[in-house]
């Protein structure tokens, strides 16, 4: 009997955040899961995204090719963005786009791709109908909403502090906050045609798959339209009524949605039997990564907390308690830079997977069985770090700086400081025995940023006389904090404080989520999802001029799952009462006891939920071929 031909998909991912990564993997792993198929499932990741951060499908058999596909939203730290650079990078990308739509279509025709799946890039919608195939959109917002919402008046914080504010200035940064207006909101005239392109490439997708925390998506429903600084009340900065009611609808009753028509084929054009033809809006369950089936258990905790250094008297949960501080920050080379130097040595026990190129592979991927993964159980230590997937641009002076200030320098712990990687400002250190708590953040000198050279200590005796004598107020009593994005930039243990720990760059983050009582971090599609799914309170610092944290504030908080902190409480370490305040919500609320009670039966329904997804996902697919 043949062997029937694959179902050849690719599946085109955004660069700009680890969350899409993150949900492109696991939606790609229900597809190569799927039991009973006529035909294979053979999936391509197209992206800027490192190969490694999709472990878990390349695991599985899926290809990667590296392709730069999208613009990426220039973020100097993770919550503000340079609102001038991210339109010069829009309209320097559109400029190119016959060129790169060109290369795009002729790689799907001499790959035999029969249908595109996108997570938020709007150039393979377009490629898909330029080269006659269907397209189908899997995301919760899109970026032609985020780029128009660069208009919006609505205040963002710079980095860490303004000119005024503080002595580290407005010059510092590459080409960031040397230019004052670099924050200031965009014309509306100049994002219009860039938006309106980008919207018309995105209404080329047949199937929208709407993920939880969605804002309007301006392609698909003809309300409301753009600009999306229309969608957003000035005086609260949420979603206007008729905007929420829409969402409703996405989620409960998306039949009642009034879509726009589709974009014929290019072959079609005049032809009324096919111009018509449906297009669909499936709104889709939870898609998250899944943590280990023995998470749960006794021997599960420690197996993580060992990997980490938490040393054993600090394991018992009932006694110490756990915030894990993650800001998705940290940054990628593209694959193959010039410089040619990988992120870290890989260990020797983990093997490439088939279909990638070495030099593609900063870190070497791990072999997965098929079988196990479906029952969600991880054959080794997956790599799946919270991470910034950022292209990166050629090295300079300048951008030396803007690297020690996105990213740990060599020296992260000092006696008035710490360093988070990518967060939004260096915190106090707790532990010192000479700082006290200033009223405002502490800041480096610039030599010290550039130099990682000690503080010199009359600027440190001159720190602390500028400081209050009030003691810093990082954690409650009895809790340890575990910081994610690190790696062993942060030195030896006996530079850190003893309640402060560093994750692996391997770390697992959904076990480690399931394991933690608190997380600390910015709102991001991934963070939100794997808060959500293992039940952890969710303490987040805010980033305003992104639109797509207002969808995902309203996800939280239908979930109850989180808290808003304000820049500044982050940056004076004044962390604890925000700490204690979202545990003890999460006990009265009964997040703790469906943690407590619930282990891998609920992963289990996950797991179930996107196995249905992907069914019916396979079945639309090759009825389209039909």
């Amino acid at each position: 009997m043949a062997v029937p031909k694959p179902l050849r998909l690719a599946f085109y991912c955004s660069g700009h955040g680890y969350g899409h990564a993150t949900r492109v993997t696991a939606v790609s792993c229900h597809l190569l899961t799927l039991k009973d198929r006529d035909r294979p499932v053979d999936i391509t990741i197209v992206s800027t995204a490192p190969a490694q951060v999709f472990t878990g499908c390349l695991a599985l058999g899926a290809n990667y090719r590296y392709a730069e596909v999208d613009p990426v939203i220039s973020q100097p730290v993770a919550y503000s963005v340079d609102r001038r650079k991210s339109l010069e990078v829009l309209r320097n990308f559109l400029i190119r786009r016959e060129e790169k739509l060109a290369e795009e279509v002729k790689w799907i025709k001499e790959q035999g791709i029969e249908c595109i799946l996108s997570d938020a890039v709007f150039l393979a919608c377009a490629s898909a109908n330029r080269a006659g195939i269907h397209s189908v959109l899997i995301t919760n917002f899109t970026f032609d909403s985020n780029w128009s919402w660069l208009a919006s008046d609505i205040p963002q914080d710079t980095p860490w502090a303004t000119a005024s504010d503080h002595s580290v200035g407005a010059h510092l940064v590459d080409g960031i906050i040397d230019d004052p207006t670099a924050f200031q909101p965009l014309k509306e005239t100049d994002l219009e045609p860039l938006v309106t392109q980008m919207r018309n490439d995105y209404q080329c997708a047949n199937l929208l798959c709407l993920l939880k925390g969605c804002i309007p998506i301006p392609s698909f429903s003809v309300h409301p339209n753009l600009p999306s600084t229309n969608w957003v009340s000035r005086e609260t900065n949420s979603f206007t009524p008729d905007v929420v009611d829409l969402l409703i609808r996405y989620r409960r009753d998306p039949r009642g949605v009034e879509l726009l028509p589709p974009v014929p084929f290019p072959s079609e054009r005049g032809s009324e039997s096919t111009f018509y033809r449906h297009r669909y809006l499936w709104p889709a369950p939870l898609i998250v990564r899944h943590p280990s089936s023995d998470i749960y258990t006794p021997a599960g905790r420690k197996r993580i907390l060992d990997s980490i250094g938490v040393p054993d008297k600090l394991q018992d949960g009932s006694r110490t308690r756990i915030l894990i501080v993650s800001f998705g920050g940290q940054k990628f080379r593209r694959p193959g830079s010039p410089s040619g130097t990988p992120s870290r040595t890989p260990s020797p026990e983990i093997r490439a997977t088939r279909n990638v190129p070495d030099e593609l592979l900063d870190v070497p991927t791990l072999s997965l069985d098929y079988n196990k993964w479906h029952a969600g159980i991880r054959n080794g230590n997956l790599v799946s770090r919270s991470v910034s997937l950022l292209a990166p641009r050629a090295a300079s002076p300048r951008s030396e700086i803007r690297r020690h200030f996105s990213m740990p320098s060599r020296k992260v712990v000092t006696p008035t400081h710490l360093f988070i990687p990518d967060a939004p400002g260096p915190v106090v250190n707790p532990t010192s025995p000479i700082i006290r708590k200033s009223r405002g953040p502490i800041f480096p000198s610039q030599d010290h940023v550039l130099t990682s050279s000690p503080v010199d200590e009359a600027v440190e005796q001159q720190q602390i006389l500028d400081a209050s004598q009030e003691s810093p107020n990082l954690l409650p009593p009895g809790w340890i904090a575990i910081v994610c994005g690190a790696g062993d930039d942060w030195g030896s243990r006996e530079h850190l404080p003893e309640d402060i720990f560093i994750a692996p760059r391997n770390i697992y983050m959904p076990d480690l989520m399931v394991v933690g009582d608190v997380l600390l971090g910015k709102l991001g599609y991934g963070t939100c999802s794997e808060a959500i799914d293992s039940g952890t309170p969710f303490i987040y610092v805010p980033r305003p001029a992104i639109i797509e944290e207002i969808g995902l504030k309203l996800w939280l908080e239908a979930e109850g799952v989180g808290v808003e902190f304000t820049r500044e409480k982050y940056e004076s370490g004044d962390w604890a009462g925000a700490v204690q305040g979202a545990w003890e919500r999460g006990e009265s609320t009964g997040l703790r006891e469906r943690r407590r009670f619930a282990g891998y039966k609920e992963v289990e329904e996950r797991i179930s939920e996107g196995d249905d997804m992907a069914r019916k996902l396979y079945d639309w697919i090759v009825d389209q071929h039909q």
